[in-house]
This record gives structure tokens, sequence and C-alpha cells, in this order.
């Protein structure tokens, strides 16, 4: 999300609001199944790119920097904007070429953590999980989820994508793959925020969703 080349996908993100705006585009979040499908290509690759972690491929194992939560949780944009610009270390959607899997899918491992369904319930995040890690060094790989925050955490590197059914394949020898009920979640009528940073940096950018 936004599904655009040189674009940069929202931080500060929660689920709710993730979930909300892939509706506005009448699509869903993810299913972590689907994302773990298109993570590992055709060949089941632990990373999107192939059999061994490469930081030249993805936006991954940068350097940390520690945040100052009171600022990045600080309700005057004067006061959370500088922080997160300076926490920031993603990059634009595309600009990492290597960093796709071997379904042409990009920039799943690294840059930014992405919001997905869980297909189990968990205790701390419930229907909730968080895919691909971030760009520090982290885990960065197809399978690992991150289930220990609850759906309306925000947080500086947090994102999303969003995903679509299949039309189905009356050629198909087999049933096609359909993703399970989604989760009924408290949010109707809710309007979805795009988060803190969009793909135009700017003084127009939105501020975050404080929780």
């Amino acid at each position: 999300y936004p599904d655009r080349e040189g674009a940069h996908p929202p931080v500060m993100v929660s689920w709710y609001d993730a979930a909300a705006a892939c509706a506005a585009r009448s699509k869903r979040l993810c299913f972590e199944s689907e994302w773990v499908s298109a993570c590992e290509g055709p060949e089941k690759l632990p990373f999107p790119y192939g059999l061994t972690r490469d930081p030249s491929k993805c936006n991954i194992d940068n350097r940390y920097l520690r945040p100052n939560l009171s600022r990045v949780y600080a309700a005057d944009p004067a006061v959370h904007g500088p922080e997160l610009t300076r926490l920031d270390q993603s990059v634009p959607s595309g600009a990492r070429a290597g960093c796709v899997s071997g379904f042409g899918v990009h920039d799943l491992t690294g840059n930014v953590d992405e919001w997905v369904n869980a297909e189990g319930h968990h205790d701390k995040s419930k229907w909730a999980g968080l895919k691909g890690g971030a760009w520090g060094h982290v885990r960065n790989a197809c399978r690992p989820m991150t289930v220990s925050h609850p759906p309306e955490f925000t947080y500086y590197f947090i994102s999303f994508r969003c995903c679509a059914d299949a039309p189905p394949d009356p050629s198909a020898s087999a049933p096609t793959w359909s993703p399970p009920p989604q989760h009924e979640w408290r949010a109707k009528g809710r309007r979805p925020s795009p988060g803190w940073m969009t793909q135009e940096r700017g003084p127009n950018r939105p501020k975050p969703r404080v929780r």
C-alpha cells in the first residue's frame, strides 16, 4: 500500500486502520498463509530472494536508532513529525529491485513491518500479526510472525499491504484455496486513516493515529 512504485508506505497505522484502508479499495488485509506463499515463491525459499539472508537485496540490517517514545506518540505534529523523520530508514516502494519473490511480489521482507490476518487466535495480538520485519536487524524472513502486539498498536515502522481474493479457475483440477472468515472487527463506519507518512513527503502529510 499504496501499491505504486516510488511511493512510501504509511506508518503509525493500527490493524484497524489498515483493514479500513484496504476495505476502502474493495480489498482486505492478507492472511498469513497468503503472505508466506507470496514471499516464499514457487521454490518455498526462506527469503523472497533466495536461501541466504542478503542485505543488498532488501532494506534490512540498518543501524538501530533509539526512539524517544514520548515524541513518537505525541499528539502535536510539531513534536512527532521530526522524531518520526529522524527514525525513518525506509525506502520507496520498488527501490530495491532485487527484493522480489519468485511470484513477482516486491518488498515483502524489510523496509516496514506489515499487518496481516492471523489464522489462529493469539493471546496478545488476537486475530492480527506482523510479517516481514522492518529495516533493522530483525527476523526479515518469510515465515516468522510477531504476535506480541494488540491490533490497536501503532509504531514508527508498522504498515501494511492489501490482498484480494483470486477469481475462480474453472480449469483447476483441485479446489482453489479460499481465505477463512475475516474477523468482524469493531470499526464499522470508521474512516480509514492513511497513517503518518504518505507517498508524497511534505508539510501536508497526515498526523499519526495516537492511542
